[in-house]
């Protein structure tokens, strides 16, 4: 678990090590060109004092998405710096959600010099990618990877980014664009593709990519009744989560599984309700149910690596740590779930095959938006489950150990602020037990009939492993 941050960031600086008391185990750093050098040995002393890894960030500081076919006319990365003999170096986060030309990019700069210099060593290549349809993605294209001319081509400039508008290339006006639902996912399945050709050839045994799609929303948008007036705020709004964000994640859950790979993702510890984007629906996580939701629902979908993401330019009080790097309300919520997730972490590592997620909706309900997205996406059943009921909305994600252990992560589906609990009772075809995680401690139950019945609270998971007498009882 970790953040990326500026080598001049105050966390590191401070005395009081708030960062690695928070739980955090690695400190990704965001260089530019000129400083590298500089930058880089004066964090790495600093992390190393501390006793955690470190990766470096290029993108922003040399991946430049010039709008121009010439993507080879890059200069060589590092020439006299030999990153493999640093050993607390854990390896590059290449890019931040590259565009498609920001795929090209990668493709003939970053992993070629990837694959000149560090083929042999265990530096990881790790890539933040986007996970559903933006125009950030760049040209539209079909799954085949040709451009979509009906709609014109497109692209996105710095600073453009609503999902929606884009710049025209042939003639540099801002348009709409208006695709359809299946159009947008042919391009997003373009895109990926791509990126996922890149990825094969990328010769390190230690490579990965995340994504970071964000799920607590709120309607507090604010607007001005003049140009130049201040913003003006609703007195009441409504919290809710973003129904786009399980099919996000599932995508790119699928999509590590189907090849082979693993992915990460991370966590909402932002607010962008204020005047820098007055419009944004993003809301600042202020329960700790809030953070054991997002980080409980990432496991269940087969998150190996989770890391918090936030804006440090940001008004003080949007994020962890103000801008003199002392913590606020937010730093003893991430710091709280950190420790319950560091004491079991070792368990969800030893369930490393992620088998997929299945969606419960009480007996009396609609299935809601979020679950139609997935209907045909998610599992058709568990294994080894022979009946689930719920009185609220339940996400239950399936994994496997190396000595085929089947563990389910249960985590109710409700927006976590409201402090609902879910109820729900699972029959489990043979068991005579489960070893139960939950709060960071393991409990042992027996059962009659194979039967479990668990109260998840709000923002709770629960890990559940069956026990069979002869086989996993231990």
């Amino acid at each position: 678990m970790g953040a990326s941050l500026p080598p001049t960031s105050a966390v590191l600086k401070t005395e009081n090590n708030y960062y690695t008391n928070a739980g955090f185990n690695i400190y990704t750093l965001v260089v530019t060109e000129s400083t590298v050098k500089d930058d880089f040995e004066l964090v790495y002393d600093r992390c190393a004092a501390r006793g955690i890894s470190m990766r470096i960030r290029l993108h922003g500081g040399f991946l430049k998405e010039e709008y121009t076919e010439d993507y080879n006319a890059f200069t060589e990365i590092f020439p006299d710096i030999d990153f493999s003999q640093y050993p607390l170096l854990q390896g590059f986060f290449i890019a931040d959600e590259p565009s498609w030309f920001g795929l090209q990019c990668i493709k003939n700069s970053y992993a070629p010099w990837f694959n000149k210099y560090y083929a042999d060593s265990n530096l990881e290549f790790f890539v933040n990618l986007l996970s559903g349809y933006s125009t950030g993605m760049g040209p539209l294209r079909n799954a085949e990877g040709e451009l979509i001319t009906n709609n014109g081509t497109y692209r996105n400039t710095s600073g453009l980014y609503d999902g929606e508008n884009a710049y025209s290339v042939e003639t540099g006006a801002l348009v709409k664009v208006s695709l359809t639902e299946e159009e947008k996912e042919t391009f997003t399945t373009a895109y990926h593709n791509e990126w996922l050709t890149i990825f094969e050839g990328v010769k390190s045994a230690n490579k990965h990519f995340s994504h970071d799609s964000y799920p607590l929303l709120d309607n507090q948008t604010g607007w001005r009744t003049d140009s130049d007036g201040e913003y003006e705020w609703p007195e009441e709004y409504e919290r809710y989560l973003y129904d786009e964000w399980l099919a996000r994640t599932l995508n790119m859950a699928t999509i590590a599984k189907q090849n082979g790979h693993k992915f990460g993702a991370y966590i909402q510890a932002f607010d962008q309700g204020d005047e820098t984007y007055p419009t944004a629906e993003y809301r600042l996580p202020t329960k700790l149910e809030e953070i054991k939701w997002q980080v409980y629902m990432n496991i269940a979908f087969g998150a190996k690596r989770l890391c918090y993401f936030g804006y440090s330019a940001h008004v003080d009080g949007t994020y962890m740590v103000d801008s003199n790097g002392e913590p606020l309300h937010l730093y003893s919520l991430v710091k709280e779930m950190n420790e319950e997730l560091n004491k079991v972490d070792h368990v969800f590592a030893t369930f490393e095959t992620w088998v997929g997620v299945k969606t419960f909706t009480p007996a009396n309900k609609e299935v809601c938006t979020a679950f139609e997205k997935i209907a045909t996406k998610e599992l058709a059943a568990l294994t080894g489950v022979l009946s689930v009921s719920t009185d609220r909305e339940l996400v239950v994600g399936e994994m496997v150990d190396g000595n085929d252990n089947h563990g389910y992560m249960l985590v109710g589906y409700d927006d976590p602020y409201n402090g609902n609990s879910t109820n729900v009772e699972m029959t489990f075809d043979g068991a005579d037990g489960f070893i139960i995680y939950r709060n960071g401690e393991r409990t042992l139950s027996e059962c009659t009939d194979g039967k479990l019945s668990v109260s998840l609270a709000a923002g709770e998971g629960v890990f559940v492993i069956p026990v069979y007498v002869g086989t996993n009882a231990e």
